[in-house]
């Protein structure tokens, strides 16, 4: 509590009939004193209602910031960002041994124990990330002894597509229930509309229909033509120069 706020609270005590617990006080001297010399004692040792705020809001901050950086989809399923994978503190913690990487240029990281696997797609529309859907669906299955870690470079799109084509093949669930999983986990995830078509086809392939479908994209409204105005100034002919003629005639002579 800083100066200010002990002159703010000595002045609302001493001018009302209430003491810090509550209750009607006589003996408002001796009262006053001991709160004094603990709020002192408390300034001194840092223990002030200014630093009990600041700790509490650098605590929520850093377990906001945690949560966000890694997700949880099962007990030994995990989803992030590349920057996740570089933490090994994390990743020792989360019981991680098989980090899927898929990034282009993202580092795969060393630790002992810990596998690491790349799946180089890109995120763009075009990318195959489906011809990889069965392989690393089947390594994520086989490394359920282990935790394993999903991630791209953002944790938005290629990562949540290749859990959710995991999710449709060994958990039995639709593509609109996989993406209700995720979803839950990291409400944030995006995926371009490239993944979407090849994860529909993943669904068909596995149940024979599709659950969802995708938005047809609506038409752009045309630009508007700019009207022709009709020229201000209009070209017209010169009439002919007789200096002009002159010379002509003059070279005829010559040659």
């Amino acid at each position: 509590m800083c100066t200010t706020e002990v002159h703010l609270f000595i002045y609302f005590y001493l001018f009302s009939g209430i003491n810090f617990t509550g209750h009607s006080c006589n003996n408002k001297t001796l009262t006053m004193k001991r709160f004094i010399k603990r709020q002192a004692s408390d300034m001194n040792a840092g223990r002030g209602i200014s630093a009990h705020w600041s700790r509490a809001q650098k605590s929520r901050s850093h377990r906001g910031t945690s949560v966000m950086s890694i997700s949880q989809i099962t007990p030994t399923l995990f989803l992030s960002g590349a920057d996740a994978s570089m933490n090994q503190a994390l990743m020792t913690r989360k019981g991680i041994t098989l980090i899927v990487n898929v990034t282009l240029s993202h580092t795969c990281p060393v630790y002992p124990g810990v596998e690491c696997i790349r799946v180089a797609v890109s995120d763009l529309p075009n990318a195959r990330l489906g011809d990889h859907f069965d392989h690393v669906s089947a390594r994520i299955h086989n490394n359920r002894p282990g935790g394993t870690l999903v991630h791209c470079a953002a944790g938005m799109s290629r990562s949540p597509a290749v859990i959710m084509a995991y999710l449709m093949k060994y958990k039995g669930v639709t593509l609109r229930q996989a993406h209700k999983w995720v979803k839950d986990s990291r409400p944030y995830i995006r995926l371009n509309v490239g993944f979407w078509t090849q994860l529909l086809d993943y669904e068909r392939k596995l149940y024979g229909r599709n659950t969802v479908r995708v938005a047809e994209p609506v038409d752009a409204q045309p630009t508007p033509q700019t009207p022709k105005l009709p020229s201000r100034y209009k070209m017209r002919q010169c009439p002919p120069s007789p200096r002009a003629s002159q010379l002509r005639r003059f070279t005829s002579f010559s040659s």
